[in-house]
């Protein structure tokens, strides 16, 4: 760190940048109106994650008896995220109009 901070270097500075940039993020949460709203969401959001690898690791019998790092596996949640966000931003879209009619 000592190194990064006193160089001037291209890769320095941009490395500076981006982690000053970073803490000014993490710390905004701490100015923000709804924090706990924020922090909860954002908790759901990677329990969610989550709960998606072990649902299909233990519900589809082929990845069952696969580690982690199994191709067969990787790809299966690749292609199920993939689909939940097509699936769910298309319902989105069709149903935002329609909840922003009287608006």
């Amino acid at each position: 760190m000592y190194v990064v901070k006193k160089s001037n270097s291209k890769f320095a500075l941009k490395l500076k940048t981006f982690l000053r940039g970073l803490l000014e993020g993490i710390l905004s949460i701490f100015r923000m109106k709804n924090k706990w709203s924020f922090v909860l969401h954002t908790l759901f959001i990677w329990l969610a994650y989550i709960a998606m690898f072990w649902v299909i690791k233990y519900t589809v019998l082929e990845t069952v008896d696969l580690s982690v790092s199994g191709d067969a596996f990787g790809w299966i949640m690749w292609i199920s995220q993939t689909l939940m966000i097509v699936v769910f931003g298309a319902i989105s879209f069709l149903i935002l109009p329609l909840w922003n009619r009287n608006k």
